[in-house]
């Protein structure tokens, strides 16, 4: 089905080249020819938008499909709660991570410390 806006568009395209070679078969002066195309251009364009003003006004839309909003949004919801469940368990594993780098990271400077001053002890 064609929407409104593309039916506007459609007879606006279609006037401006209607406009083309009117201007083009009947007027030989280039100002008249692109005053001659901005008329019928428009006058096209008015055209269209009072036929799908009347268009909308006076044809009844039905729905196809019947939403049941109440069940999307509850299973939209339940959807959220999990993502922030996730959400909160991931950042406790990142935390715990970090906690363990921190200390591995500890564990390795201590042990390269002790190192170091075992080689001194050596010399």
């Amino acid at each position: 089905m064609l929407s409104v806006n593309n039916f506007i568009s459609f007879l606006t395209i279609s006037g401006f080249f209607v406009g083309i070679i009117f201007a083009i078969l009947k007027l030989s002066d280039p100002i008249h020819i692109v005053m001659g195309v901005v008329f019928i251009t428009a006058l096209f364009y008015m055209i269209s938008i009072a036929a799908a003003s009347f268009y909308i006004r006076n044809v009844d839309f039905k729905p196809r499909y019947r939403i049941k909003k109440e069940k999307y949004e509850t299973a939209v919801d339940i959807a959220i709660m999990e993502l922030e469940k996730r959400e909160a368990l991931i950042k406790d594993m990142y935390h715990f991570i970090k906690e363990l780098e921190e200390e591995e990271y500890e564990d390795m400077r201590r042990d390269s410390a002790q190192a170091v001053q075992a080689a001194r002890r050596r010399m």
